[in-house]
């Protein structure tokens, strides 16, 4: 009984927002001054590295566009990004 009142309970709530949180791929070695610790800018994802993140998103997409909580049709007003300005986290 207490099962059949929980999933009832889980169909009644709706899905309002969704935070996904991701690191990058696979990349190349990063190089670093040991002085100042400074990152350098030539670190890149592997092809591997891009193949994981191509894979996440089609995943993370498919997850909820089953859920009907993403459309087919990317919409810019519905999605937010928030990412360091790296070519290995972006692709530009």
């Amino acid at each position: 009984m207490k099962q059949a009142n929980e999933t009832r309970f889980l169909k009644e709530l709706l899905l309002q927002q969704a935070v996904v949180i991701s690191r990058h791929g696979s990349r190349t070695l990063l190089t670093k001054d040991h002085k100042t610790f400074e990152e350098g800018m030539d670190s890149q994802l592997t092809i591997r590295g891009m193949n994981q993140m191509f894979r996440a998103g089609t995943f993370v997409q498919s997850h909820y566009q089953k859920d009907n909580f993403l459309t087919d049709v990317y919409s810019p007003p519905d999605i937010y990004v928030r990412s360091s300005d790296y070519s290995r986290t972006l692709n530009r």
